[in-house]
């Protein structure tokens, strides 16, 4: 039995490029930090306890955190303010999508 050390280099783990153009600005949302993340699992906690309208604006609130990292200008008043609404739903989903399915990955028993 070796006593060498496992290492693991997890800045090489590779994802597929996830960018978006909205606006007139180009955003990439490859890497959604971490807080953002554990925020919008925070927020499908309370989502039952809150009105249609609160769960709109956190959720854009979210999309518009994961968007700050490359491209700072986009925040949620500037979602409202530079895109129609269907714009915006579309985007909002292109954002959250890969954190949706990780979430229903997790919510899935494996099959034995």
């Amino acid at each position: 039995m070796s006593n060498a050390p496992t290492i693991r280099d997890f800045d090489k783990v590779v994802q597929t490029a996830r960018l978006a153009r909205i606006g007139g600005e180009e955003v990439d949302v490859t890497k959604i930090p971490s807080r953002v993340t554990l925020e919008m699992v925070k927020f499908a906690d309370v989502s039952d306890e809150i009105s249609s309208e609160e769960k709109f604006y956190r959720t854009l609130d979210l999309v518009a955190k994961a968007c700050t990292p490359s491209n700072p200008k986009i925040t949620a008043d500037w979602l409202l303010d530079n895109t129609d609404f269907d714009q915006m739903m579309d985007f909002c989903e292109f954002v959250l999508e890969p954190i949706r399915a990780r979430a229903e990955k997790a919510e899935t028993p494996e099959k034995k």
